[in-house]
Protein backbone atom coordinates (compact mmCIF):
# COMPACT_ATOMS: atom_id res chain seq x y z
CA UNK A 1 0.00 0.00 0.00
CA UNK A 2 1.39 3.30 -0.60
CA UNK A 3 2.22 5.39 2.42
CA UNK A 4 -0.59 8.12 1.69
CA UNK A 5 -3.17 5.44 1.75
CA UNK A 6 -2.28 4.67 5.06
CA UNK A 7 -1.55 8.12 6.11
CA UNK A 8 -5.00 8.86 5.14
CA UNK A 9 -6.15 5.57 6.91
CA UNK A 10 -4.65 6.93 10.13
CA UNK A 11 -5.90 10.80 9.74
CA UNK A 12 -9.14 9.83 9.13
CA UNK A 13 -9.40 7.41 12.18
CA UNK A 14 -7.49 9.97 14.57
CA UNK A 15 -10.04 12.82 13.50
CA UNK A 16 -13.14 9.78 14.13
CA UNK A 17 -11.70 8.90 17.46
CA UNK A 18 -10.99 12.65 18.57
CA UNK A 19 -7.23 12.55 18.90
CA UNK A 20 -6.32 15.08 16.77
CA UNK A 21 -8.06 18.16 15.58
CA UNK A 22 -7.87 21.92 14.20
CA UNK A 23 -4.70 22.87 11.98
CA UNK A 24 -2.83 19.53 12.91
CA UNK A 25 -5.42 17.61 10.46
CA UNK A 26 -5.77 20.19 7.91
CA UNK A 27 -1.96 20.59 7.10
CA UNK A 28 -1.23 17.22 7.48
CA UNK A 29 -0.63 16.36 3.84
CA UNK A 30 1.57 19.64 3.41
CA UNK A 31 4.66 17.61 1.89
CA UNK A 32 3.08 15.78 -0.62
CA UNK A 33 3.30 17.09 -3.90
CA UNK A 34 -0.18 17.50 -5.97
CA UNK A 35 1.41 15.96 -9.27
CA UNK A 36 2.68 12.79 -7.07
CA UNK A 37 -0.55 11.75 -7.62
CA UNK A 38 -1.21 11.34 -11.20
CA UNK A 39 0.43 8.17 -11.89
CA UNK A 40 -2.17 6.62 -9.01
CA UNK A 41 -4.73 4.39 -10.09
CA UNK A 42 -8.85 5.37 -9.30
CA UNK A 43 -8.48 2.77 -6.79
CA UNK A 44 -5.69 4.58 -4.90
CA UNK A 45 -7.46 7.82 -5.56
CA UNK A 46 -10.58 7.02 -4.58
CA UNK A 47 -9.27 5.21 -1.11
CA UNK A 48 -6.91 8.61 -0.49
CA UNK A 49 -9.30 11.19 -1.38
CA UNK A 50 -12.56 9.86 0.19
CA UNK A 51 -10.32 9.64 3.60
CA UNK A 52 -8.44 13.25 3.91
CA UNK A 53 -12.16 14.82 2.24
CA UNK A 54 -14.37 13.23 5.02
CA UNK A 55 -11.24 13.56 7.74
CA UNK A 56 -10.77 17.75 6.88
CA UNK A 57 -14.75 18.37 6.30
CA UNK A 58 -14.96 17.01 10.40
CA UNK A 59 -12.41 19.55 11.06
CA UNK A 60 -13.58 22.21 9.54
CA UNK A 61 -17.06 22.51 9.79
CA UNK A 62 -16.97 21.37 13.52
CA UNK A 63 -16.46 25.08 14.45
CA UNK A 64 -19.85 26.20 12.76
CA UNK A 65 -22.23 24.80 15.76
CA UNK A 66 -25.84 24.37 14.65
CA UNK A 67 -25.72 25.52 11.08
CA UNK A 68 -23.26 24.93 8.39
CA UNK A 69 -21.62 27.97 6.38
CA UNK A 70 -21.88 26.28 2.83
CA UNK A 71 -19.05 28.97 1.56
CA UNK A 72 -16.30 26.69 3.79
CA UNK A 73 -16.72 23.81 1.03
CA UNK A 74 -14.84 26.31 -2.08
CA UNK A 75 -12.22 28.31 0.24
CA UNK A 76 -9.19 26.63 -0.31
CA UNK A 77 -8.15 24.93 3.03
CA UNK A 78 -6.66 21.53 2.20
CA UNK A 79 -2.94 21.83 2.21
CA UNK A 80 -0.30 20.09 -0.38
CA UNK A 81 3.41 20.94 -1.70
CA UNK A 82 2.60 23.48 -4.13
CA UNK A 83 -1.46 23.98 -3.77
CA UNK A 84 -4.31 24.31 -1.53
CA UNK A 85 -7.14 22.30 -2.03
CA UNK A 86 -11.06 23.31 -1.66
CA UNK A 87 -13.10 20.30 0.05
CA UNK A 88 -15.46 21.40 -3.64
CA UNK A 89 -12.37 20.83 -5.52
CA UNK A 90 -11.73 17.24 -4.02
CA UNK A 91 -14.81 16.24 -4.39
CA UNK A 92 -16.43 17.84 -7.97
CA UNK A 93 -12.45 18.55 -9.62
CA UNK A 94 -10.67 15.47 -9.09
CA UNK A 95 -13.49 12.28 -7.65
CA UNK A 96 -16.83 13.57 -10.06
CA UNK A 97 -14.03 14.32 -12.74
CA UNK A 98 -14.55 17.85 -13.11
CA UNK A 99 -18.36 18.55 -12.51
CA UNK A 100 -20.04 21.92 -11.23
CA UNK A 101 -20.99 21.68 -7.88
CA UNK A 102 -24.96 23.10 -8.97
CA UNK A 103 -24.61 21.58 -12.44
CA UNK A 104 -26.97 18.47 -11.54
CA UNK A 105 -23.78 16.38 -13.15
CA UNK A 106 -23.64 17.74 -16.69
CA UNK A 107 -21.77 20.70 -16.51
CA UNK A 108 -17.77 20.95 -16.76
CA UNK A 109 -15.24 22.40 -14.55
CA UNK A 110 -12.09 22.30 -12.67
CA UNK A 111 -10.69 21.99 -15.94
CA UNK A 112 -7.52 22.71 -13.71
CA UNK A 113 -7.25 19.85 -11.98
CA UNK A 114 -7.79 17.71 -15.29
CA UNK A 115 -3.97 15.56 -14.51
CA UNK A 116 -5.72 14.67 -11.13
CA UNK A 117 -9.09 13.43 -12.26
CA UNK A 118 -10.04 9.92 -12.13
CA UNK A 119 -10.13 7.77 -15.32
CA UNK A 120 -13.27 6.71 -14.82
CA UNK A 121 -16.68 7.82 -13.61
CA UNK A 122 -17.62 6.11 -10.08
CA UNK A 123 -21.04 7.38 -8.75
CA UNK A 124 -20.50 5.65 -5.78
CA UNK A 125 -18.46 8.06 -4.21
CA UNK A 126 -21.64 9.88 -3.38
CA UNK A 127 -22.08 7.21 -1.10
CA UNK A 128 -18.93 7.63 0.46
CA UNK A 129 -18.02 11.52 0.78
CA UNK A 130 -19.47 12.88 4.35
CA UNK A 131 -20.15 16.55 4.37
CA UNK A 132 -21.20 16.42 8.88
CA UNK A 133 -24.38 17.07 7.72
CA UNK A 134 -27.66 14.97 8.67
CA UNK A 135 -28.23 13.53 5.25
CA UNK A 136 -24.69 12.88 4.41
CA UNK A 137 -23.84 9.18 3.64
CA UNK A 138 -21.93 7.51 7.07
CA UNK A 139 -17.93 7.66 7.14
CA UNK A 140 -16.24 4.79 6.46
CA UNK A 141 -12.54 4.42 6.83
CA UNK A 142 -11.45 3.23 3.23
CA UNK A 143 -8.71 1.02 2.53
CA UNK A 144 -7.36 -0.15 -0.92
CA UNK A 145 -7.92 -3.69 -0.35
CA UNK A 146 -11.36 -3.40 0.77
CA UNK A 147 -12.53 -1.25 -1.84
CA UNK A 148 -14.58 -3.00 -4.23
CA UNK A 149 -16.57 -4.60 -1.38
CA UNK A 150 -16.97 -0.83 0.37
CA UNK A 151 -18.41 0.44 -2.59
CA UNK A 152 -21.05 -2.09 -2.97
CA UNK A 153 -21.39 -2.13 0.76
CA UNK A 154 -21.78 1.48 0.70
CA UNK A 155 -24.38 1.90 -1.94
CA UNK A 156 -26.78 -0.93 -0.87
CA UNK A 157 -26.52 0.57 2.40
CA UNK A 158 -27.63 3.97 1.72
CA UNK A 159 -30.24 2.69 -0.94
CA UNK A 160 -31.88 1.27 1.90
CA UNK A 161 -31.47 3.18 4.64
CA UNK A 162 -32.59 6.85 2.96
CA UNK A 163 -35.44 5.28 0.12
CA UNK A 164 -39.03 5.35 0.99
CA UNK A 165 -41.30 3.78 -0.57
CA UNK A 166 -45.48 3.93 -0.76
CA UNK A 167 -46.52 0.26 -1.79
CA UNK A 168 -49.93 0.86 -2.83
CA UNK A 169 -48.89 3.58 -5.24
CA UNK A 170 -45.40 2.43 -6.08
CA UNK A 171 -44.47 6.28 -5.43
CA UNK A 172 -40.35 6.02 -4.59
CA UNK A 173 -38.70 8.80 -2.45
CA UNK A 174 -35.10 8.92 -2.62
CA UNK A 175 -32.25 11.07 -1.11
CA UNK A 176 -31.48 14.48 -2.62
CA UNK A 177 -27.80 13.50 -3.19
CA UNK A 178 -29.37 11.56 -6.39
CA UNK A 179 -31.35 15.04 -7.43
CA UNK A 180 -27.84 17.29 -6.99
CA UNK A 181 -26.07 14.83 -9.49
CA UNK A 182 -28.76 12.86 -11.34
CA UNK A 183 -26.03 13.25 -14.33
CA UNK A 184 -23.46 11.35 -12.48
CA UNK A 185 -26.07 8.22 -12.39
CA UNK A 186 -26.81 8.64 -15.96
CA UNK A 187 -30.19 10.56 -15.38
CA UNK A 188 -33.47 9.85 -13.91
CA UNK A 189 -33.21 6.26 -15.97
CA UNK A 190 -30.42 5.36 -14.23
CA UNK A 191 -31.69 5.99 -11.17
CA UNK A 192 -34.63 4.23 -11.45
CA UNK A 193 -32.13 0.97 -12.45
CA UNK A 194 -29.67 1.49 -9.70
CA UNK A 195 -32.88 2.12 -6.83
CA UNK A 196 -34.59 -0.68 -8.32
CA UNK A 197 -31.55 -3.65 -7.77
CA UNK A 198 -32.53 -2.68 -3.75
CA UNK A 199 -36.38 -2.76 -3.66
CA UNK A 200 -38.74 -5.36 -5.03
CA UNK A 201 -41.80 -4.53 -6.99
CA UNK A 202 -41.95 -1.81 -10.01
CA UNK A 203 -41.57 1.75 -9.76
CA UNK A 204 -44.14 4.04 -10.72
CA UNK A 205 -42.76 7.40 -9.78
CA UNK A 206 -39.69 9.02 -7.83
CA UNK A 207 -39.55 12.04 -5.63
CA UNK A 208 -36.83 13.49 -3.93
CA UNK A 209 -36.72 14.26 -0.61
CA UNK A 210 -35.23 17.46 1.12
CA UNK A 211 -31.61 17.69 2.29
CA UNK A 212 -31.11 18.34 5.54
CA UNK A 213 -27.87 20.15 6.51
CA UNK A 214 -28.35 20.51 10.04
CA UNK A 215 -25.24 19.59 11.45
CA UNK A 216 -24.27 15.92 12.38
CA UNK A 217 -20.13 14.66 13.41
CA UNK A 218 -19.28 11.21 13.88
CA UNK A 219 -21.10 9.61 11.58
CA UNK A 220 -20.43 6.44 11.57
CA UNK A 221 -23.92 4.44 11.46
CA UNK A 222 -27.53 4.98 10.17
Amino acid sequence: MRKELQRSKELLTAVIQKKITGKEAVHSFGDLGLSDTVSWTDEEKIVFWVNVYNAQAQVLLKKEGERINKQIFSQPMVQFKEIKLSLDAIEHGILRRGKWKKGLGYVPAYLGLKPYFLKKKEPRIHFLLNCAAESCPIIRVMELDTLSETLEQAEKDFVEQTTDINEKTNEVKVSALFLFYRGDFNGRKGIKKLIGKYLSGSINSIKYKRFSWKPRFGKVNY
